[in-house]
């Protein structure tokens, strides 16, 4: 009879213990989802440019429109680009590269959200107001106009959604290690009590 009692209250502390842990994975996840979950569309490149310029992204969503992000300026050499696009879809692109004529090198130019895409194949691109580009053995384009506002518009398809390709992998390792940590602290706080 004694030992039926003992081994019910270790069931007991092991239940407590998994339903703390449970209880703790849910909030954490919860509380990190909300902080870590990422909500916008982003493009994302390097530009390596021989004089100070102004760049600016053009993009449609669901209206079929393009829409447009305000003047950005790219100082003369190595940058790293970063844009975040105020919209639900991204259906098309164009990048316009620049207000005034002269050489640019567009590295890594990518467009992220629910999905990541990376435009490498420059071939297959409509190219105004540019004199000439040039595909580089590392993937780069180098473009050199002699107009004002020379743009590249992708002929590809788009459907990209805010989200990040790690939300679910993320959660899921928050999650696990919040339920870990928090059972373990269960039991250490339960084997004190006796």
């Amino acid at each position: 009879m004694e030992k039926t009692k003992i081994e019910t209250k270790k069931t007991n502390k092991t239940l407590m213990n998994m339903i703390c842990g449970a209880v703790v994975a849910v909030i954490a996840t919860a509380a990190s989802y909300s902080y870590w979950h990422d909500t916008n569309i982003r493009v994302t490149f390097h530009a390596d440019s021989e004089k100070d310029i102004n760049y600016q992204v053009f993009y449609t969503d669901d209206s079929n429109h393009y829409r447009n992000t305000e003047l950005q300026n790219i100082k003369a050499g190595s940058n790293c680009v970063k844009i975040i696009l105020p919209t639900e879809v991204v259906k098309s692109f164009r990048l316009d590269p620049g207000s005034k004529s002269g050489k640019l090198t567009i590295k890594k130019l990518k467009v992220s959200g629910n999905e990541t895409v990376e435009f490498t194949d420059f071939d297959n691109y409509k190219y105004m107001n540019i004199k000439e580009h040039t595909v580089n053995e590392d993937g780069s384009l180098t473009i050199v106009s002699d107009h004002v506002d020379p743009y590249i518009v992708t002929t590809e398809k788009l459907e990209i959604y805010p989200g990040d390709d790690y939300d679910w992998l993320r959660m899921g390792l928050i999650a696990g290690g919040s339920f870990i940590v928090a059972f373990l602290l269960a039991m250490l706080i339960n084997r004190k009590k006796k």
